[in-house]
């Protein structure tokens, strides 16, 4: 048996039937308000949730997007290497729910996979902005129509500026279904055909960034391999937020919270992102948000746990 059928056996299995319950049950651990009806914050840094491991993160006139992801595709299409075109007007409820500002200054994306990139393109010709990913996120985004000089292909150990803040590019990994396969590997570069599918949308180089913006240093990553840590660059951070989608990343999350030491970390990824934002948050059937919640219950890991519900904007203390 192949890889990719390996990959899709598996996510067949561990997706299929969502878990019943919500952010409701966890109240006490969630944080922010209705991001439409927030008050704008001036030089504070605003957190706003996406879904998925998406986020709009603001201070003043900087606006930053990380990993948006909206238009939504069923586990069918998917399973079956369907087309997966945006949904325009997902994006367009889904930016107003989310109170974007005017204008994006970046776009920064953790790795290529559809759930992390496809929306990107056009969001960004909406908004402006430049966007950085790695190589094959790059190709990926020039192949949807991307003027080049708006794509800045990226790898660990790089810094640059965004606006009025200033973003480290750190190594990561992605964690792999059932401890076996990362989900649709590969690397791109050079001119490609335009992505259609699922597997067209190949992992990359995962990437994940230190923002240090308003007086706050923000960590973000999609999640990782069991084994592996993050930079060091990042310990200290005011916000971890930690990629949390399925085993190999969760057996990771206390040692590499621990590593981090943050003053508040927020698990990510973990909502059935096969079923439409208008639906809530719901918890994945691999999210096993318990087992993460026993970790800080048993004063294993360092900070203090936060939770979104989606276009809910917290303004970081």
């Amino acid at each position: 048996m192949g890889k990719l059928s390996i990959y899709l056996l598996s996510l067949a299995s561990l997706f299929f039937c969502s878990c019943a319950y919500k952010l409701s049950s966890y109240e006490e651990y969630v944080v922010g308000s209705p991001a439409c009806k927030a008050p704008r914050t001036k030089g504070e840094v605003s957190v706003t949730y996406l879904g998925t491991s998406g986020y709009l993160i603001e201070s003043g006139k900087t606006a930053i997007a990380v990993d948006p992801f909206f238009s939504r595709h069923d586990l069918r299409t998917v399973l079956l290497n369907g087309p997966i075109p945006p949904k325009p007007d997902v994006i367009a409820s889904s930016v107003k729910k989310a109170a974007f500002p005017d204008s994006i200054d970046g776009w920064l994306v953790t790795h290529a996979h559809f759930d992390h990139a496809l929306d990107i393109p056009c969001l960004q010709r909406q908004f402006g902005g430049k966007t950085y990913s790695s190589e094959t996120g790059r190709a990926l985004f020039k192949a949807c129509g991307v003027p080049a000089r708006t794509v800045k292909a990226t790898t660990a150990g790089k810094c640059f500026r965004i606006g009025d803040a200033k973003v480290s590019v750190l190594e990561a990994t992605h964690d792999r279904l059932v401890g076996m396969v990362v989900p649709y590997p590969g690397e791109l570069e050079g001119d490609i055909p335009a992505p259609t599918r699922p597997k067209d949308w190949k992992v990359g180089e995962p990437l994940a960034y230190l923002i240090e913006i308003g007086g706050k240093k923000i960590y973000i990553e999609s999640g990782g391999m069991g084994n592996s840590m993050p930079s060091e660059k990042a310990k200290g951070v005011d916000l971890a937020i930690m990629g949390v989608a399925v085993a190999d990343s969760q057996y990771r999350y206390p040692k590499a919270v621990q590593f981090l030491c943050p003053k508040y970390v927020m698990p990510t990824h973990q909502d059935n992102f096969f079923e439409p934002l208008e639906s809530g948050f719901q918890f994945a059937s691999t999210a096993n948000f318990p087992k993460i919640l026993a970790h800080h219950q048993a004063c294993e890991v360092p900070g203090k746990l936060a939770l979104m519900e989606f276009f809910h904007e917290w303004v970081l203390p």
